[in-house]
């Protein structure tokens, strides 16, 4: 099983649990492309997923494989909740449960977007700030 096969697998489990979205292989793709690329601001050297857009190999941090798919469960959820926006005075199927679900879902993704943030700061060797020029001038 591949990378991407595996991610999209853990995806489609994770939204099936609380409202039964089922959503195409290639909203799924889409769903952790957006994510890996909120993952990549983060990180350095940007990571790929292997099978996603013709990668051949997967670089992914596994540090970074919580964030990734928290944001692609945010990601998936809002485009489950636009395929289910029934007429044009924004009613929902599945009510209110599933719109708090999907904000609830939303900030725990910027939560580990967070905590992958200050990991990758602590973990740094490089040094936290940086230094003035100090130019002294005598008059």
């Amino acid at each position: 099983m591949s990378e991407l096969q595996e991610l999209r697998a853990r995806l489609a489990q994770m939204l099936l649990d609380p409202f039964m979205l089922s959503l195409p292989e290639a909203a799924l793709d889409e769903a952790l492309r957006r994510a890996l690329e909120q993952v990549n601001l983060l990180l350095e050297t940007p990571a790929a997923l292997a099978g996603l857009d013709g990668a051949s190999t997967g670089s992914l941090p596994a540090y970074a494989r919580p964030a990734l798919m928290d944001c692609a469960e945010a990601f998936a959820l809002s485009m489950g909740l636009g395929s289910r926006l029934l007429g044009f005075d924004g009613s929902l199927a599945g009510g209110p449960a599933l719109l708090a679900y999907a904000e609830a879902r939303k900030d725990a993704a910027e939560a580990a977007l967070e905590q992958l943030r200050l990991y990758l700061l602590q973990s740094s060797t490089a040094r936290a700030g940086f230094c003035w020029p100090w130019q002294e001038e005598w008059v």
